[in-house]
């Protein structure tokens, strides 16, 4: 079965302080169980945390002193050996009080 997601990021996440924590997290479910890797801005894969439950597998990225340079567009994609791939997309910003 190519992999679905279950849960994924909201579509925008903005962070109120610099130095704040943030996690994005994304859950997805296939046969066989798929492997995830994340990107951040499409060309860069990115150190996240994964944890294989009953019949999924949910994955995370935490940045624990959000930096303006951290801000960009973070995508996980799922991937089993059937080929199949299912993604899920979010965009992390700075708040801006004056927008």
């Amino acid at each position: 079965m190519n992999p679905y997601i279950v849960t994924s990021p909201q579509s925008e996440i903005q962070v109120n302080n610099v130095d704040d924590f943030v996690t994005i997290n994304c859950t997805a479910r296939g046969s066989p169980l798929p492997k995830v890797k994340w990107f951040k801005d499409k060309n860069n894969a990115i150190p996240m945390e994964t944890h294989d439950e009953k019949d999924s597998i949910r994955s995370e990225i935490r940045i624990a002193h959000f930096k303006p340079g951290d801000a960009g567009n973070y995508t996980c994609v799922f991937q089993n050996d059937k080929n199949g791939t299912a993604t899920a997309s979010t965009s992390l910003s700075m708040y801006n009080i004056f927008s």
